[in-house]
């Protein structure tokens, strides 16, 4: 089997299928997971013979796929520049999501309130 992904089409090129199977299955590794909690579906599969004729095509899969992980932090770390009471400092937060970033995403820090902005 051969794979190739063109677009949002993934193609696996099968050279040849016994008779006697009744199922077609494969697995599909290193695919980054959407920066979204939201279920995303696939829109459909098709069997095409070598000569690009439809031999049998679903409208949708029978499950939804989910990334059920927020945008976890795996690595992280915080630097405070001054250790003294009532004094001003900097923190300087560094961190690396699970996922990646988009240009529309948003960071949401949560701070004790003696910390004042």
């Amino acid at each position: 089997m051969v794979c190739s992904v063109m677009g949002q089409t993934l193609t696996a090129t099968v050279s040849e299928i016994e008779r006697s199977e009744k199922a077609i299955s494969w697995t599909v590794s290193g695919i980054t997971n959407a920066p979204s909690t939201k279920p995303s579906e696939m829109t459909g599969t098709a069997l095409l013979d070598s000569a690009g004729y439809m031999v049998s095509s679903s409208a949708h899969f029978p499950t939804s796929i989910t990334n059920r992980r927020e945008g976890t932090i795996i690595n992280y770390s915080l630097e405070q520049g001054t250790l003294n009471n009532d004094e001003v400092t900097t923190y300087k937060l560094y961190f690396t999501p699970v996922n990646a970033l988009t240009t529309t995403s948003s960071i949401f820090i949560n701070y004790p309130s003696q910390v004042v902005l």
